[in-house]
Order: structure tokens, then C-alpha cells, then sequence
């Protein structure tokens, strides 16, 4: 009966975040948990906006800590991956084959890799081809080298060539974007901190003036159009730090 609600992009989003639950399980968790803090809120202060509200917060609160734990998750597995190729490539030219060589990983790599190639054995032993399963690997992990290295082994399937150069090149290609990534980020540190040094700067000068002459500044917040210049402020301080922010961040 409760099989409807299955949804491919949840479960999908469960596997990235290496959460043990079903998509059932994790819509339903979220439905109770959202149920019983309306009923709670509602209870104790009376109101129903109230419960409304703490209700549509911890409704937002699973989707929130599920997208962090997939982007440090995802963060982790691309410090891995260059490891991760130096030990493919290694094993390769020992006269190992591919399959044998991901199983290593499997076998010696720390979570998250470990887990993910895991996963895509098991996908193999199941009858899925080795490139199919490292590209639903590459599918759930969003990296743009995992990318690459899955795009090689895939043409190496179909037209052969020696998988050892290959790899090695794609390893060094990785290194080097990884180099150059640092660099960008060195660069660009100034204008990141200066982002977050003047979306900050009007709060904390706000705050003194506010302290040194509430009178004068609580007339921002009187009834009328004067409330509308901190509302103002507001907004515009959030769109320049999100386009401070854009600008300094540079795709490799």
C-alpha cells in the first residue's frame, strides 16, 4: 500500500548519504516526526500558526541534513579518489584486472570509497557490466574526475588499449587540476573573506549603534515606510554576498 510513495530521487539521495532506510521509511519518519511537532506546538501555545510554523521547520530539517551529509560525503570521496587511481593503476600493472583491482579498493580504501565500490562489485556480480556499474557510481557521487576515469575505462572496453597508460594519464590530469584548484583558491581567499567581512560589517555596526542609541535606531523599525530600509538592507546584503561569492568561485 505505502509502495506509491517510493520515489528514484530519494532513494538515490539515500544512497549518497549512505542512510540504512528505505524510501518508505524515510517518508513516513519524516511525515510522524512533522506530525508530532504540530500537535506538540500546538498544544502548548494554543495556536495553530504556531504549530504551523515549528511543523514546517522540521519538515525542511531531514531534506537540509540529508543534502550536507551527501555534500561532506562527496567532499571526503574526492580527497580519496586520487588515492584511490594510484591504487587501481597499481595494481593494474601488477596483472591484475580491473574487477580485481576494485575489489581492492574495496578491500583496503576507508568509507567512503570503500562503500561505493563496494556497491559497484556487487553491481557487477549481479550481471551489470564493470563500466555501467562505475558510471552508476559516478551517477550517485556527481565528480567531474570520477567523470573522467569512467569515461576512459568505457572506451578502453569497447576499443581496448593499454588500461595502465590510460589510467595513468587520467591520474595525472586529475593531479594536475587538483594544483590548480589549490592555486584558484589561493587567489581568490581575499575576495571570499571580504564577501564575508561585509555581509557581516552591517550587522555588527548595526548592533553598536544599537547599543549606543536604541532610541534612534528603533525608529527603522516603527510602523510605516521607514520599515522598509532594514527590510531593504536585508535583501540586498543577501544577494551581494551570494554574487561576492559566485564571482570568486572559478570551475576547474
Amino acid at each position: 500500500m505505502l509502495s506509491s510513495l517510493n520515489s528514484e530521487k530519494i532513494a538515490t539521495n539515500l544512497l549518497r548519504a549512505d542512510w540504512r532506510v528505505t524510501v518508505t521509511e524515510f517518508i513516513l519518519i519524516r511525515f510522524v516526526l512533522t506530525l508530532a511537532s504540530f500537535l506538540v506546538a500546538w498544544l502548548i501555545s494554543g495556536s495553530i500558526l504556531s504549530g504551523a510554523g515549528l511543523a514546517m521547520i522540521v519538515y525542511l530539517v531531514p531534506g537540509i541534513y540529508m543534502r550536507r551529509k551527501i555534500s561532506k560525503r562527496r567532499l571526503k570521496f574526492e580527497k580519496q579518489l586520487l588515492d584511490v587511481l594510484v591504487l587501481i593503476n597499481g595494481a593494474v600493472r601488477s596483472g591484475f584486472s580491473l574487477l580485481q583491482s576494485v575489489e581492492l579498493v574495496m578491500n583496503e580504501m576507508k568509507p567512503p570509497a570503500s562503500i561505493e565500490f563496494k556497491r559497484a562489485v556487487h553491481e557487477a556480480g549481479l550481471g551489470v557490466p564493470l563500466p555501467q556499474a562505475l558510471g552508476n557510481l559516478a551517477t550517485r557521487m556527481r565528480n567531474a574526475d570520477l567523470d573522467l576515469v569512467v569515461t576512459a575505462i568505457d572506451i578502453q572496453y569497447q576499443v581496448g588499449g593499454n588500461l595502465a597508460t590510460m589510467l595513468s594519464a587520467v591520474s595525472e590530469t586529475i593531479r594536475e587540476r587538483i594544483r590548480l584548484f589549490g592555486e584558484v583558491r589561493v587567489i581568490t581567499t581575499q575576495q571570499r573573506f571580504t564577501g564575508y567581512l561585509l555581509s557581516v560589517l552591517p550587522f555588527f555596526i548595526g548592533g553598536l549603534l544599537f547599543m549606543m542609541n536604541q532610541e534612534y535606531m528603533s525608529g527603522l523599525f516603527a510602523p510605516g515606510a521607514m520599515r522598509c530600509i532594514p527590510i531593504g538592507a536585508l535583501i540586498g546584503i543577501i544577494l551581494g554576498h551570494f554574487a561576492i561569492q559566485r564571482i570568486a568561485k572559478i570551475d576547474i
